[in-house]
């Protein structure tokens, strides 16, 4: 049958029409579904240099200001004020208190403000001794001093800030106290025993007399081994040993004034729960007669809270002795 008789057929005829307009619709909607996106991406384009537009032309407004936020308070307890060096009587008695490792003046905030408020003392002038004691040093340029450097700092110290006074009780916390007696030693090692005369007493809390074991396999394994205040806290260290030596020999056991040695009374306390310097360590060589132990570990020994405390009571008394007793000569 030819095309054209087929076509004169209804159903035939029907079936053709039908394709063809199928195919116009699946040809229609393919090209609507392509347009889709990006009609949609230039409406969005259009859109934002709208936008963009608007925002040039509009006038310039400051910036809403936000409010600044609330800082929160400085951290450390009320009581403890920073201390600093507080006159007392012209010429007089002078407290000069000498801190330890990584520690500043700050540790005697306690001590500060119940000397201060105590009128019998009121006579005593208070120094405080500050050293560079940092955990590490990285500026290439700069370095930890070592307990000579200090020993000699501490000397200048005294003839510089302290030049006026005529009596001086030293006060030492932990690795203060060996600083102290590198002092004395240099002086004595000097022939400037006589020099020495003004230093009434010296009082030591937690002082590491024979070494601080605490901590000390690490101490040996970190970059600690290399920071020279430490290592002068080790057991058996020897410029510490022959330092000391030199202060009990010719300063503890000392009977007379002369150029090499020069008579002082040395007082050690120990904290009976100090483990960083445990008792005999603290107490070490020293004479029984003036080596005590005090309630307290390594911090709150030097911390009293309270005039009532026995650390406190304790200095309060060797400082009202030295008041009472400023006669030249041999100090008892």
């Amino acid at each position: 049958m030819a095309v054209g008789d087929r076509l004169r057929e209804p159903a035939t005829a029907a079936a053709v029409v039908c394709g063809g307009i199928a195919g116009a619709m699946a040809g229609a909607l393919s090209n609507a579904l392509w347009a889709l996106p990006v009609g949609a991406g230039v409406l969005a384009l259009l859109l934002g240099v709208r936008a963009l537009t608007v925002r040039l032309s509009a006038p310039s407004r400051p910036p809403k200001p936000r409010p600044a936020p609330e800082m929160p308070p400085l951290a450390g307890p009320p009581s403890a004020p920073r201390v600093a060096e507080r006159p007392g009587e012209p010429g007089g008695v002078a407290v000069v208190f000498v801190h330890g490792l990584f520690s500043s003046p700050d540790v005697w905030s306690a001590f500060h403000r119940l000397i201060t408020d105590d009128p019998e003392l009121d006579p005593l002038t208070l120094l405080y001794f500050s050293y560079s004691s940092p955990f590490a040093r990285f500026a290439p340029h700069r370095r930890i001093p070592e307990f000579d450097d200090l020993a000699d700092d501490l000397k200048n110290y005294l003839e510089v800030d302290a030049a006026g006074y005529s009596a001086i009780v030293f006060v030492s916390h932990s690795q203060g106290g060996l600083v102290v007696q590198r002092y004395l030693a240099r002086m004595i090692n000097s022939a400037r025993g006589r020099d020495l005369a003004r230093i009434r007493r010296v009082v030591m809390f937690a002082c590491p007399n024979s070494g601080s074991n605490f901590g000390l396999a690490l101490r040996r394994w970190t970059f600690l081994w290399r920071h020279p205040q430490e290592r002068s806290l080790r057991p058996l260290d020897g410029p510490t040993m022959t330092a000391q030596g030199v202060v009990l020999s010719r300063i503890v056991h000392a009977t007379e004034h002369s150029d090499i040695r020069c008579p002082i009374p040395v007082f050690v306390y120990a904290g009976s729960d100090d483990k960083i310097v445990t008792p005999p360590s603290a107490k070490s060589v020293f004479p029984d007669d003036k080596a005590f132990g005090l309630p307290g570990d390594h911090r709150s020994i030097v911390r009293p809270d309270s005039a009532a405390h026995r650390s406190y009571r304790t200095l309060r008394q060797h400082l009202l002795t030295v008041l009472k007793d400023r006669t030249p000569g041999p100090a008892r």
